[in-house]
C-alpha cells in the first residue's frame, strides 16, 4: 500500500487513530464538530435505517461507547465496540423506558486522505428493542419459524394454521 512517507505500518496506526478519535469524540464526547474533520463530505454511510446519532442523542442521552476490538489493514478499520446507555427518550415512536441497555456493534470504516470515507454499521439492534421492550423475542421467533416453514415445502395444512393463529 503505498503512502506518503512509504511505510505501511504507520498508515495503519494513523487510520486506527482516526476512527478512534471519530468515536471518542463524536460519540463520547458529543464534540460535533469533530464530523467535519474526520469525515469526508461525500462519505458514504451503508446504513440506511436504524439508528443515527441523533436518534442516539435524543433517545439514549448518557451513551458511551466502548472500543473492545480495533483492526486495521490497508484503508481498512474495523471496530467492535459496546454501546451502553439509558433508554430515555422517544426512539423511532418508542417511549423512554428509562431502562439500561448495552449492544455489541460492528463497524467498518474506510479511511482515504485522512478521512471516514465509508462505513458499514451492524449491530444488536434487535437486541436493543428487546431489552427497551419494544420487542417480544419469543413471539419473533416464532414468526421467523413460520417464515422459514412458508418458504420450504411444508405441509399446507400446517402452514395455513400457523398462519391463521398469528
Amino acid at each position: 500500500m503505498p503512502t506518503i512517507n512509504g511505510n505501511a505500518s504507520e498508515s495503519i496506526e494513523e487510520n486506527k487513530a482516526i476512527v478512534r478519535r471519530f468515536l471518542e469524540e463524536v460519540f463520547n464526547r458529543r464534540n460535533l464538530t469533530a464530523i467535519d474533520e474526520l469525515v469526508a463530505v461525500n462519505a458514504i454511510d451503508h446504513y440506511k435505517q436504524g439508528l443515527t446519532l441523533w436518534l442516539l442523542l435524543s433517545a439514549f442521552p448518557d451513551f458511551r461507547i466502548t472500543i473492545r476490538t480495533m483492526i486495521a489493514e490497508n484503508d481498512k478499520v474495523a471496530v467492535v465496540s459496546t454501546l451502553y446507555g439509558t433508554h430515555q427518550g422517544s426512539l423511532m415512536g418508542i417511549p423512554s423506558s428509562n431502562k439500561p441497555v448495552s449492544i455489541i456493534k460492528a463497524d467498518i470504516f474506510r479511511i482515504e486522505h485522512g478521512k471516514i470515507a465509508e462505513i458499514w454499521q451492524n449491530g444488536d439492534y434487535i437486541g436493543l428493542m428487546q431489552q427497551i421492550g419494544a420487542v417480544d423475542v419469543r413471539r419473533l421467533t416464532y414468526h421467523l419459524q413460520v417464515a422459514t416453514e412458508i418458504g420450504t415445502k411444508a405441509p399446507p395444512a400446517v402452514v395455513t394454521t400457523k398462519v391463521q393463529s398469528l
